[in-house]
């Protein structure tokens, strides 16, 4: 069970959102999440950067990319903005837009966020980006085995050529073995061949 108070320590976010500390620390540095001070003057998380985390958590659960992330989490920035006036104390962006995040109720499930219309386009690209590095490794293969295929096909030859050298000597070697033996008789006869 997570602790009830406006503040979490690092050990109590990682055991609510069920994440490694290395997974966390990436996420404090691509979406900007700052620790406060808490009780006794330790750095804690806030209930504003909890709310940034569980919806984080919600959305790469969803396999949503961090670019993705990034722009739902502006926009709906920008959306909980009430006015063009920004409370004292309250994170802006370079143009003045208020940060805050629409809070989530403490231990609630992270909120299932539909995009905005025109994030199906970046899904789109992301998507045409893997396809197209996929063709580039599938024609590097292709590529790879056109050369296997070549190599193997010189070696073959090689193989042929080298059986045709193979029964050439047989014949050779056949022929003079048939010479041999014709001179062993030639030999043998007028070695042992008594004039009688």
């Amino acid at each position: 069970m997570t602790s009830m108070t406006s503040f979490m320590s690092t050990e109590e976010v990682l055991k609510d959102l069920k994440i490694s500390e290395s997974t966390l620390k990436n996420w404090e540095k691509q979406f900007q999440i700052k620790k406060s001070r808490g009780p006794g003057n330790k750095k804690r998380y806030d209930q504003e950067a909890m709310d940034v985390l569980r919806l984080v958590k919600g959305m790469r659960d969803q396999d949503r990319g961090f670019e993705t992330i990034q722009r739902i989490i502006r926009e709906r920035n920008v959306e909980a903005a009430p006015t063009s006036q920004v409370p004292a104390g309250q994170p802006t962006d370079k143009e003045g837009v208020s940060q805050a995040v629409v809070p989530v109720e403490n231990n609630a499930p992270a909120p299932v966020v539909s995009e905005p219309s025109t994030s199906w386009l970046n899904d789109k690209q992301d998507i045409i980006t893997e396809i197209v590095n996929a063709i580039h490794e599938q024609t590097e293969l292709s590529e790879k085995f056109a050369r296997a295929t070549y190599s193997i096909g010189q070696l073959e030859a090689e193989k042929r050529a080298l059986q045709a050298q193979v029964e050439e000597l047989k014949g050779t070697i056949d022929s003079q073995r048939s010479i041999l033996d014709r001179l062993k008789q030639h030999w043998f006869i007028r070695l042992f061949w008594v004039d009688g």
